[in-house]
C-alpha cells in the first residue's frame, strides 16, 4: 500500500485520507497519522474546495505529537480549515491555525465546519474574519456533530458584522460541545 513508511509518506493530506478510507466503515474508520509539522494548501485541498479538509468518509485524522500544538494546519488566514461531514470522521490531536472567514456562506465554519462526527483534543486558534457581508461562525457543530476537550481561541472579528453566525462557536440541532475552552476571542 501507499504511504504505509515514513520514506514513502503522503505528502498531501486528502491524498492519505483517501487510501485511509479504502475499505473503512464508521464502526471501523481508517486512520490517517500526521507527523509533527505544519501543514498548508500546498498539502491539502486547493481552493476549488470549501476547507483545506474534508472528511466526508469514515477516517480518523490523528496528530502524531505529544500535544496539539505539535501538528498544524495553517490556512494563513485565507482558507477554511476542515469540514467534517461522516458520522465516523474523527479529527484528533491537532492545532488548525489561521483560519480565514469567507464571506458569501453563514452556513460554514471557517475554523471547524462540524455536521457529524467529532473532533476531539484540538486547538482552534488564530482564526481572522475580515470580510463584510455574510459572516461565518469560527467553530459550527450542527447535525450530530460533537466537540470534546478542545480549546477556540484567537478569533479576530474586523468584519463589524458579529453576530451568532460570526460568533466564535455556534451550536445547532443535536451538536455539541463537552469540555472545551473558549476564549480570547474579540470583535472590533
Amino acid at each position: 500500500t501507499p504511504f504505509d513508511t515514513p520514506a514513502r509518506a503522503a505528502t498531501n493530506i486528502m491524498d492519505a485520507v483517501a487510501v485511509a478510507a479504502d475499505g473503512a466503515t464508521a464502526d471501523n474508520p481508517g486512520v490517517c497519522h500526521i507527523e509533527p509539522g505544519t501543514y498548508t494548501a500546498a498539502n491539502a485541498f486547493d481552493a476549488t474546495k470549501t476547507h483545506l479538509i474534508i472528511l466526508d468518509v469514515p477516517v480518523r485524522l490523528v496528530g502524531n505529537g505529544a500535544s496539539p500544538d505539535a501538528v498544524v494546519i495553517d490556512g494563513l488566514q485565507q482558507r477554511r480549515l476542515v469540514s467534517v461531514t461522516h458520522g465516523g470522521a474523527t479529527v484528533e490531536n491537532l492545532t488548525l491555525h489561521r483560519a480565514g472567514g469567507l464571506s458569501g456562506s453563514g452556513t460554514l465554519g471557517f475554523g471547524v465546519h462540524l455536521t457529524a462526527g467529532m473532533v476531539t483534543n484540538c486547538v482552534v486558534s488564530s482564526g481572522r474574519m475580515s470580510q463584510t457581508g455574510t459572516a461565518e461562525p469560527y467553530v459550527y457543530v450542527r447535525g450530530s456533530g460533537k466537540v470534546f476537550d478542545t480549546t477556540i481561541r484567537g478569533l479576530t472579528d474586523t468584519s463589524g458584522t458579529w453576530s451568532s453566525s460570526s460568533a466564535a462557536c455556534q451550536v445547532d440541532g443535536s451538536g455539541a460541545m463537552i469540555g472545551c475552552v473558549i476564549t480570547n476571542n474579540t470583535c472590533g
